[in-house]
C-alpha cells in the first residue's frame, strides 16, 4: 500500500508497506493507516518547524549587528546574542530597564515619543548615537531602526553596529586634514622670514595650538649642543633665558638621539623610554616626537614636540611632522645665513641678558664678593634673605657680619680648602644672621670667580633659607619614630599606587624583608584579594579621599595566605588640600574573629543543652531517657556517634546502654562492653580517671580503641 504524507494540501512525502498476504488492506486498515499517518506527518512537521525556528534564531542570536525589539513603551521586549556582547548585559538585565534610555542617555522619554513617531511615519531609517554598556563606558553605534508588528504587538526592531572603529578612522581623517592645512600655512609664513628667532616663534604657537601639543620647541645644533631655539610659552621662555641646551653626545636625551642617528624618534610612553630627558618644567609629558631638521645632509637642529597624553602620536602624525621639519630646514637655512652678520654682538648681549636675567630671578639670595669677603653685588633675594632693605646698606659689609662665630670658622676654612684645590666650595649648612640680629639656618653654596690671568678675584655664594626644611625633617623623623615603633602595620602609597614606605610592623605582619626594603614599589593592590577589588575601587579609595574608611577585610601576604584585618585607610594632603599619597592601617583580628565564631559556637551548645534538658526532664524511665537523648544529642551537636555506658553490677566492666544509628543497635545486641581496666580504651580510661578525656586526633592517641 501507498499512502501520501500530507499538511495543508502540501506533500511532503509518501508511507509504503507490504503484505505477503493477498487482500490484506481492507478498509478498516486503510482507514487505521491513513488516521496514523496523518498524526505521524503532523509530527513530522511540527519537528521541521522546530528545527527551522532553531536555524532561525540560531541566526539571529549570531547576528552581526546586534537586535534589540523595543515596545512603543521604550520598554526592551527581546535582544540577541550579539546585543549581550556589545553591551555586556544579561537578557534579563535588558528587559530589567525601565526605559531604552538607560542605554541610550540621549533617549529621554520626551525624545523617545517624538522619535517613536517618527518610526510610525517612516518606517524605516538610521541614526548614529551613543549606548551605554555594562561597566559604564559610552559605545557610538549605528541604529538602523524598523518598525514591525508581531502578534497584534507593534516594535521598534533596531539594528545596533559599534563604529568605534569608523569614528577612530574619522577622527584620524580630520586630524590629517588639519596638519596637511597647517603644513600649508607654515609653509606660508616661513618662506618669508629670514630672522631665524622670529621664524621659529612664530612657528611654536600654531604647531602647539593646531595639533593639540603640551609643548613645542625647536633646538639648533652648535658645535657640540643641541641649543634651544624656540619653545612655547612660559617653559620655553625661561629655558630661552637659562641658555637651556642638550650635548650632542647625551646617552638620555630623545633630541639627542634623534639628532645623532638623523631618524624621527616617536615615543608614546617617556616613562619606558631609558633615553628620556625629564624636564622640571614640563612635569606632564606622556609622550614625545623628536623629528631631525636636516638641509643637504647637514642636520641644522631638532624638531620637538610633547603631549601630556599617553600613546597620543601616530604614523600619520610623524609624517606630518617630518614634512614640517623639511619647511623648517630650508627656512632656518636661510636664515642662518642672514644670522651670522649680527651674530657676535647678538650673543654677547643675550649673554649680558640671560646672565642678569637668572641673577635676578633666582628664588635663592646670592651675595657678590671680593676676595676679602666685601659684598659687591647681590640679588633681591639676598636683601629679602638678610631683612636689608636698602642694597646700598647690605653693599657696605662684609659677609663675616652675616654669619655667626661658630659658622665662621668652619666657613673660612672651606674657602681656604676650595682655594688651595681651585675648586668650589660644597654645599654646607650655617648659622646666619638678619640685619634685625635674628639667627636663622642655612644652607650655603660658593664657587669662586676668577680673572683673565685665571687668579680668584671674588667669590659668588648662593644662599638659601632652610629654617622650615630643619621643622620639616624634625617632623619626619619624629613621624618614623613613632610609625617604626607602632603596634598596628603603616603603609603608605604614592598616587600611583605604588607602596613608597611600610614600617616595622608592616613587614612582620605581612610576611617582607624589612632589610630588604621588598614591600617598597609593590602596588598597594597585592595587598588585597582579587575578589575584593570592587569594594577597595568603590567604596575604601573614594572615601579615603574624603573623610578616610574604616571597616573589615581579608589580607594577603607574601607567602599568599591571607588573615582577616581591620583596616583604616586615608589620605595624606598639603596644607591647601592637594592629596599626596593614601595610607593604611592594618591591625590583624585573625584571634577576635576566631574567639568570635567559638564564642557563637558556644552559645549555640548552651542553647541545644538547655532545649535537650528540657526535653528529658520529663521521662523517668533511665533507658527511655537514654535511647531519647542519645540521638537528639547527636542531631543537635552534629557529631559522628554517641554511645553511653554504665557499670556492671561488679563495677568491672562498662557495659554500652544505648547507641545511635545502626552501629549502636548492633553493639547493644551483641552486648557489648569495656573492662574498666583496658589500656587501650578511652572510655575505660575516663571511668578510671573519672575527668573528660578530649581527643582532636585519635590516630594520635594510644588509648584509642578502634571500632570496626
Amino acid at each position: 500500500m501507498i499512502a501520501p504524507l500530507k499538511s495543508n494540501d502540501t506533500t511532503v512525502g509518501y508511507f509504503l508497506t507490504f503484505s505477503t498476504d493477498s487482500g490484506y488492506f481492507d478498509s478498516v486498515k486503510i482507514k487505521m493507516t491513513v488516521t496514523l499517518l496523518a498524526r505521524c506527518t503532523e509530527v513530522y512537521i511540527k519537528a521541521r518547524l522546530q528545527e527551522d525556528l532553531k536555524l532561525t534564531q540560531f541566526s539571529v542570536d549570531n547576528a552581526p549587528a546586534a537586535i534589540m525589539w523595543i515596545r512603543p513603551d521604550g520598554t526592551i521586549y527581546s535582544v540577541n546574542d550579539t546585543a549581550c556582547q556589545l553591551l555586556g548585559y544579561t537578557r534579563q538585565e535588558f528587559r530589567d530597564f525601565s526605559h531604552i534610555a538607560a542605554l541610550d542617555p540621549n533617549m529621554i522619554s520626551t525624545v523617545w515619543s517624538t522619535h517613536w513617531r517618527k518610526v510610525l511615519k517612516d518606517h524605516r531609517f538610521t541614526i548614529e548615537t551613543e549606548y551605554r554598556n555594562k561597566t559604564g563606558h559610552l559605545i557610538p553605534v549605528e541604529v538602523t531602526t524598523n518598525y514591525l508588528q508581531f502578534e497584534e504587538q507593534e516594535f521598534n526592531c533596531v539594528f545596533v553596529r559599534d563604529i568605534t572603529e569608523r569614528k577612530k578612522a574619522e577622527k584620524t581623517r580630520e586630524q590629517f586634514t588639519v596638519q596637511l592645512h597647517t603644513s600649508a600655512r607654515i609653509s606660508e609664513q616661513v618662506g618669508a622670514i629670514l630672522d631665524p628667532d622670529v621664524l621659529l616663534n612664530s612657528v611654536i604657537p600654531l604647531l602647539k595650538d593646531q595639533f593639540d601639543l603640551y609643548h613645542a620647541h625647536v633646538y639648533v645644533l652648535e658645535n657640540e649642543f643641541l641649543v634651544l631655539r624656540a619653545g612655547y610659552g612660559k617653559p620655553g621662555q625661561i629655558m630661552l633665558q637659562q641658555g637651556h641646551k642638550i650635548p650632542y653626545h647625551h646617552p638620555h636625551s630623545l633630541v639627542a638621539r634623534a639628532a645623532r642617528t638623523r631618524e624621527s624618534v616617536l615615543v608614546n610612553d617617556v616613562s619606558n623610554a631609558p633615553d628620556h630627558m625629564p624636564n622640571m618644567l614640563l612635569p606632564r609629558t606622556q609622550s614625545e616626537v623628536a623629528v631631525p631638521i636636516i638641509f643637504r645632509e647637514q642636520v641644522l637642529g631638532v624638531f620637538d614636540v610633547q603631549s601630556d597624553r599617553l600613546n597620543n602620536f601616530t604614523d600619520l602624525d610623524l609624517d606630518a611632522y617630518r614634512v614640517l621639519a623639511g619647511q623648517l630646514a630650508n627656512a632656518l637655512y636661510s636664515a642662518n645665513l642672514f644670522e651670522k652678520q649680527n651674530r657676535t654682538a647678538s650673543e654677547l648681549r643675550t649673554t649680558v641678558e640671560t646672565v642678569r636675567s637668572i641673577f635676578n630671578a633666582m628664588t635663592e639670595g646670592i651675595l657678590v664678593t671680593d676676595i676679602m669677603g666685601n659684598i659687591t653685588d647681590m640679588n633681591e633675594a639676598a636683601l629679602q634673605l638678610f631683612g636689608y632693605e636698602k642694597p646700598e646698606v647690605l653693599q657696605n659689609q662684609n659677609i663675616t657680619a652675616l654669619i655667626t662665630r661658630p659658622s665662621l670658622t668652619r666657613m673660612a676654612e672651606n674657602l681656604r680648602t676650595a682655594m688651595e684645590s681651585d675648586t668650589g666650595v660644597e654645599v654646607m649648612q650655617y648659622a646666619m644672621i638678619r640685619e634685625d640680629g635674628d639667627i636663622f639656618d642655612a644652607e650655603l653654596s660658593a664657587a669662586l670667580i676668577k680673572g683673565t690671568d685665571d687668579n680668584p678675584t671674588g667669590i659668588v655664594s648662593i644662599i638659601r633659607d632652610i629654617t622650615e626644611q630643619k621643622l620639616v625633617d624634625r617632623d619626619i623623623r619624629r613621624f618614623r619614630a613613632l610609625a617604626e615603633n607602632a603596634v598596628d602595620a603603616i603603609v603608605m602609597a604614592d598616587l600611583s599606587g605604588h607602596i613608597d614606605y611600610a614600617n616595622r610592623a608592616c613587614y612582620e605582619l605581612f610576611g617582607y624583608d624589612k632589610t630588604e626594603n621588598d614591600m617598597v614599589g609593590k602596588l598597594l593592590f597585592s595587598l588585597w584579594l582579587e575578589t575584593a577589588m570592587p569594594l577597595l575601587l568603590t567604596e575604601v579609595l573614594p572615601a579615603a579621599g574624603e573623610n578616610g574608611w574604616q571597616g573589615e577585610a581579608l589580607q594577603v601576604r607574601k607567602n599568599k595566605s591571607t588573615f582577616d584585618a581591620s583596616l583604616t585607610c586615608f589620605s595624606v594632603k598639603s596644607e591647601v588640600g592637594q592629596t599626596l599619597s593614601l595610607a593604611m592601617i592594618v591591625r590583624d583580628i585573625t584571634a577576635r574573629k576566631k574567639a568570635e565564631v567559638d564564642l557563637q559556637r558556644f552559645t549555640v551548645q548552651l542553647s541545644t543543652a538547655a532545649r535537650v534538658s528540657t526535653q528529658v526532664n520529663a521521662i523517668l524511665d533511665p533507658t527511655q531517657l537514654l535511647e531519647e537523648v542519645v540521638p537528639l544529642v547527636q542531631n543537635r551537636f552534629n557529631v559522628y556517634h554517641v554511645h553511653v555506658y554504665t557499670f556492671d553490677e561488679m563495677r568491672k566492666n562498662l557495659v554500652m546502654r544505648v547507641g545511635s544509628g545502626e552501629a549502636g543497635k548492633v553493639m547493644r545486641q551483641n552486648a557489648h562492653q569495656i573492662p574498666l581496666d583496658r589500656s587501650h580504651s578511652l572510655v575505660a580510661k575516663a571511668a578510671r580517671t573519672q575527668e573528660i578525656i578530649l581527643v582532636d586526633d585519635v590516630t594520635m592517641e594510644v588509648d584509642f580503641f578502634p571500632n570496626a
